[in-house]
């Protein structure tokens, strides 16, 4: 019996070996190739030149070596000592300029290694950075800044361990990148450190770089201004960018833009002592139906954009307004706009005495802009009954665009533009009338425009014209 037991114990062993042997036939050779030193940096030098070895380790049968550099110049050369090291000797660097060169390290099975040889310039050290403060918004993201100097050696110090960023200089010493992650609580972030360029401390240059990442201001493609408060203080203000403009005004930063209708999206910085704030302009089109936004926010929704401007349409409406109220009355306003004219005649309660004015002026704080007005009501075409509207007014736009604004109303879940009367800007002498109009339900769409009183309740919604953005 135990005889039986030791055979089988031997059966078994000799299988198990034989199937690991066939493994390892049947295996792929796996190749490696390392190196200790990711580039060379090699100073000027004064009278004689300057060595580096490398360490190569692989386990190919045999590695190789290939030499570029910029130039006709050899200005260094390399040996292979055995089948571990390399020696490089770079020759004294008498010229103003920079020199590089890189080595390309070979071996079967494996991706070439690529080393940059890089020697500093003999001349006083020179640094510039495409940018030195960095501003990011509350989605983070990534940008790589441009190095340009004469020294071989560049290098990142005080460089602090933060969460929310990161900085890798590269291989080459020609740029480095910055990477921030975005920041959920919207709480701004902060932080410094320092490009230096050249070994010898007393020929160097350093740049400080700041990283901020701000709650950014956004301008959609019409460019219209947003206001915010200024830092207590702060007597000037400068934009980083042409298309952008800021301008201090009784403690109110305003912040406006040039029109970006079908252009890409851009930003740019406005600087005011210490504080900075990032701008943001959208690109792209307006189309009837479009979410119209400010600051980033849904307002209204594109009504059309044409040879006459941009019109966007409130999201909001006011139900059960009445016109005017308390005999107020606007003398000499015939049928055209009377907003401004109603501020004139009563300058401390004109929002009393016309409380479809003053859902305008709610609208307007609200949303942060002005401008905001009832659509205007022009002249009957006949003694009563209808209104054909003048082409370059709200009516006929809405008319013929006013499916697709209902769609979006929807589908935002804000009341539709319907077929009640809503209050126009318009009222008649002594009368005590204001006028309304309404888009009645059938295929033609067509509309009626009449005289109502002005202490009657119908509904109050604003347009927004944007008359100078040309398509």
């Amino acid at each position: 019996m135990k005889n039986w037991f030791l055979y089988l114990c031997l059966a078994m062993f000799s299988v198990f070996f034989a199937c690991s042997d066939d493994k390892e036939e049947g295996e792929d050779e796996k190749f490696m190739l390392t190196v200790d030193k990711e580039k060379l940096e090699f100073e000027a030098g004064t009278t004689e030149g300057m060595m580096e070895r490398i360490r190569v380790t692989t386990n190919a049968e045999d590695w190789t070596v290939d030499v570029e550099m910029e130039g006709d110049k050899k200005w260094f050369s390399v040996t292979k000592l055995d089948q571990q090291w390399l020696e490089v000797v770079a020759e004294v660097n008498n010229s103003v300029e920079k020199r590089e060169g890189k080595l390309l390290i070979k071996s079967v099975g494996n991706p070439d290694k690529v080393i940059p040889v890089l020697q500093s310039a003999a001349a006083e050290a020179t640094l510039e950075l495409s940018k030195n403060v960095i501003i990011f918004d509350k989605a983070g993201g990534s940008e790589a800044i441009t190095i340009t100097s004469n020294q071989a050696a560049i290098r990142l110090e005080n460089v602090e361990k933060e969460d929310w960023f990161s900085v890798t200089l590269a291989e080459d010493n020609k740029s480095f990148t910055v990477e921030v992650k975005e920041n959920a609580d919207g709480e701004p972030n902060e932080t410094k450190f320092n490009v230096v360029a050249g070994i010898d401390e007393e020929n160097q240059k350093v740049i400080e770089v700041t990283v901020k990442q701000v709650d950014a201001v956004v301008l959609n493609a019409s460019g219209y201004r947003i206001v915010l408060d200024a830092p207590a203080g702060a007597t000037t203000a400068e934009s980083s960018e042409d298309w952008c403009t800021a301008e201090l005004k009784d403690g109110k930063l305003v912040v406006s833009a040039s029109g970006n209708v079908g252009g890409d999206a851009r930003s740019a910085t406005v600087t005011m002592g210490e504080t900075i704030v990032l701008v943001e302009q959208e690109g792209g089109v307006f189309n009837p139906g479009d979410v119209f936004k400010h600051n980033g926010v849904a307002v209204g929704i594109v009504v059309s954009h044409d040879e006459e401007g941009l019109l966007v349409i409130a999201l909001e409406e006011k139900e059960n307004v009445m016109f005017c109220a308390n005999g107020a009355v606007i003398t000499g306003g015939g049928y055209e706009p009377i907003y401004s004219k109603v501020k004139e005649m009563y300058p401390n309660d004109w929002k009393d005495a016309f409380p479809a004015f003053a859902y305008c002026a709610e609208m307007e704080e609200k949303t942060g802009m002005e401008g905001w007005v009832l659509p205007s009501f022009w002249r009957l075409k006949g003694d009563f009954v209808t209104l054909e509207g003048n082409l370059k007014s709200e009516w006929p736009k809405l008319k013929a665009n006013c499916e697709r604004v209902n769609n979006a109303l929807k589908a935002l879940n804000v009341p539709e533009y319907t077929t009640g009367w809503y209050w126009c800007d318009a009222h008649m002498d002594m009368y005590g009338w204001g006028w309304a109009w309404n888009l009645e339900n059938n295929p033609t769409m067509g509309g009626r425009c009449m005289s109502k009183g002005s202490t009657n309740m119908f509904i109050a919604r604003c347009f927004w014209w944007k008359r100078d953005l040309a398509k």
